[in-house]
């Protein structure tokens, strides 16, 4: 899995959190969201610069999410079976809670090629094209 597909989770996950979890929906993505981020703290344990990229990505997603994509490749952590299954799981929820609201659905692809390609919208899939 590549690294964007975990932050892409992540970031998921903290802008539904974000919106409030009074919902049973909202309280699965807290669930997972809290899962996923345990299993990288477990991951980065004892590592101080992996350690404070993510403590600085809660606080700033945007600014910090390449910093903790080069981060999660250097810990393996996109490999991991578990980071990857809870990463997957997290956004199937999301995109549950998303499709039964009448929202949009974002959907990750993988794919190999020349460049990035990103949409969101109704249905939209993010698409991750790495040379």
């Amino acid at each position: 899995m590549e690294p964007t597909t975990i932050v892409t989770a992540l970031t998921a996950g903290l802008a539904a959190v974000g919106k409030g979890t009074a919902s049973q929906a909202g309280q699965d993505i807290y669930q997972g969201l809290k899962g996923l981020w345990a299993l990288i703290q477990k991951k980065f344990a004892g590592n101080q610069k992996a350690e404070m990229v993510l403590a600085e990505y809660e606080k700033d997603p945007k600014v910090w999410d390449k910093p903790l994509e080069a981060e999660l490749v250097e810990a393996n952590a996109n490999q991991d079976e578990e980071i990857v299954q809870a990463a997957q799981q997290l956004m199937n929820i999301i995109n549950s809670q998303q499709t039964a609201m009448g929202g949009d659905n974002v959907s990750i692809v993988e794919k190999i090629g020349n460049s990035g390609d990103f949409s969101f919208g109704d249905n939209a899939q993010l698409t991750n094209k790495i040379n």
